[in-house]
């Protein structure tokens, strides 16, 4: 007599006990990602925090400023530089850029205030750093992009020329570029615009000829 012998049937698991007893695939991939997460922002967080103090050791000031022409003078004090405009003014800006932080630090762009190739005021930059400035929007200030590197301890120095502009619509008034000039720096993620700490005031008695279309 041949005896068969067949395989032993195994017992399906029960889907509903399965996820009752033993924890999912999925509850395991949540505090992955949330722990990816916090990890993320805490890198992002020191980044930032380190930088900060980087940008805030960086100091731009104006450390001299020679004009000439018929009838220009400048004055200075602690707080405020003034120059009396003339039609044939032309000034000087000497700008030290220094880097008191202990790391290397990024210079974008340098800005000259209302004084851009399509500016409306008296006065108007003709170079900054030996270069014709470029205007952005409407053209109203004047900006040069330095896009280079400030390492630690050092400074770096640049000059602004500025002239008398005949078609400004400051007429028998004072303008004051404040935080003149401004200076992007970034370092670690940190991105900040840098003002120089002194008023600069252009006191303009010439009458200008665009000021009578108006």
């Amino acid at each position: 007599m041949t005896q068969t012998s067949t395989a032993p049937v195994l017992p399906v698991p029960d889907a509903t006990a399965t996820g009752r007893n033993s924890i999912p695939g999925r509850w395991l991939v949540l505090p992955i990602i949330a722990l990816t997460l916090l990890a993320i922002a805490a890198f992002i967080g020191s980044r930032f925090v380190a930088g900060s103090p980087l940008v805030d050791q960086v100091d731009v000031r104006v450390t001299n400023s020679e004009c000439s022409g018929d009838g220009t003078s400048v004055r200075s004090g602690s707080r405020i530089t003034t120059v009396e405009t003339a039609e044939d003014m032309r000034c000087t800006f000497t700008v030290q850029i220094e880097n008191q932080s202990e790391r290397d630090v990024t210079l974008g762009d340098v800005r000259a205030v209302v004084m851009g190739p399509d500016t409306g005021a008296v006065i108007g930059a003709e170079a900054i750093d030996g270069v014709t400035p470029r205007g952005e929007g409407f053209g109203i200030d004047a900006i040069y992009d330095l896009d280079r590197s400030l390492p630690a301890g050092t400074s770096a120095t640049l000059a602004i020329v500025a002239a008398f502009n005949p078609q400004g619509r400051n007429d028998g008034g004072t303008l004051k570029p404040y935080h003149f000039p401004q200076v992007h720096v970034s370092a670690l993620g940190v991105d900040r615009v840098i003002g120089g700490p002194k008023t600069l005031a252009f006191d303009n008695p010439i009458h200008t000829p665009c000021c009578d279309a108006l």
